[in-house]
């Protein structure tokens, strides 16, 4: 398994850069085994950092993905208002085709 990734560098490949984020990258990937069993192996599971919206579209854009397919939670319009949303955010940002599901 390649581990280089640097948060301070161009970290488009979405490995892990340290132990942490190692393990939690195997503790979804032991979920995602959980719920698709042997299916689950053709699921990626990358590590991001910084911005989710703005990273995701890079990283999609990156790896050439043809859709983006993000979940969204209902939020009442004051806590959107705060908080923002990412699926909203990428849905602005993507110059990709996105898929938000409920």
């Amino acid at each position: 398994m390649h581990l280089t990734t640097s948060v301070q560098g161009n970290e488009h490949d979405g490995y892990p850069s340290n132990k942490i984020e190692l393990e939690v990258q195997e503790s979804i990937r032991a979920l995602l085994y959980q719920e698709f069993g042997n299916n689950s192996e053709s699921i990626e599971v990358k590590v991001l950092h910084g911005d989710a919206a703005e990273r995701i579209c890079e990283y999609a854009k990156y790896a050439g993905c043809d859709l983006i397919v993000v979940g969204s939670r209902t939020h009442g319009p004051f806590r959107k208002a705060i908080l923002g949303s990412v699926s909203s955010a990428i849905v602005a940002r993507s110059k990709l085709p996105v898929l938000v599901v409920k």
